[in-house]
C-alpha cells in the first residue's frame, strides 16, 4: 500500500535527484513524496521508477490510483455574484481531470469526490 503526496516546490523545476522520497512506514506501507516545480508536468508512473533504487518496487501493471476529486455546487447566499460563480464553476468544469494531469492509466483509477459549496 502506498500513500502518495504531490508538492509543487516555488521553484520552476525540480532536479530529478529531489523529485521523490520514500519513508517505509511499517507492514508493507510506504509514504511516497513527489516534488514538481511549477513548470514541470507530473508524470507518475513514470517517476515510480525513481523510486525503485530507495526501497519501493511496484508493478505499475496491476497498481490502482485511488484520487480525491471535489465537485463544485452554487451555495444559497454566495458572496461572489452569480454571474461569476457560475463563470468560475464552468472553468473548473473544464478542467483537466486529475488522472490525465497526472498521466495515470485509464480503467485504473478509481475517483473518491465531495461537493464544495461556493
Amino acid at each position: 500500500m502506498v500513500l502518495a503526496t504531490v508538492t509543487v516546490a516555488d521553484t520552476p523545476f525540480v532536479p530529478i535527484g529531489r523529485r521523490v522520497t520514500v519513508e517505509k512506514l511499517g507492514k508493507g506501507f510506504f509514504a511516497v513524496r513527489f516534488v514538481y516545480g511549477f513548470f514541470e508536468s507530473p508524470d507518475i508512473p513514470q517517476d515510480f521508477a525513481l523510486a525503485r533504487p530507495l526501497g519501493l518496487a511496484l508493478e505499475m501493471d496491476s497498481a490502482t490510483f485511488f484520487l480525491g476529486r471535489e465537485t463544485l455546487v452554487p451555495g444559497q447566499n454566495p458572496s461572489l455574484p452569480r454571474w461569476q460563480v457560475a463563470l468560475y464553476m464552468w472553468l473548473a468544469s473544464n478542467a483537466l481531470s486529475p488522472a490525465r494531469f497526472y498521466h495515470l492509466p485509464p480503467g485504473r483509477v478509481v475517483e473518491l469526490g465531495t461537493q464544495v459549496t461556493i
